[in-house]
């Protein structure tokens, strides 16, 4: 039931941004969507991980949002993916009318 909530909503975002012409952009101060990569364990899952990357980061940008993406495979700067993941949070702010997503990508958003 979650899954498919989850599934709908990101269709739903994904549908209203690309059918408009010319999309509203949003402030970049007022939204900020963390993408959250899990662990792919096979190749199968592996693909399917990475395919969902771009496809969330171009609606993002579509709607003038910020974007953050962590553990998507790529050598981080510095620590681990759970300590960017803490400092990418510690970094919004905690008050104002800003948006804050966390999209999580990965086995854990399966409901089943």
């Amino acid at each position: 039931m979650r899954l498919t909530r989850f599934i709908c909503t990101g269709l739903g975002l994904g549908w209203s941004a690309l059918g408009a012409a010319e999309p509203a952009p949003l402030p970049a101060e007022k939204t900020t969507v963390v993408l959250v990569v899990g662990a792919d364990g096979e190749a199968t899952y592996q693909a399917e991980f990475a395919a969902q990357v771009p496809r969330w980061q171009k609606v993002i940008a579509q709607a003038g949002a910020k974007s953050v993406v962590i553990g998507s495979g790529e050598a981080p700067a510095e620590g681990t993916d759970a300590e960017r993941l803490k400092a990418a949070l510690a970094a919004e702010a905690k008050t104002g009318p800003g948006e804050l997503w966390v999209v999580l990508i990965g086995h854990g958003t399966f409901d089943g």
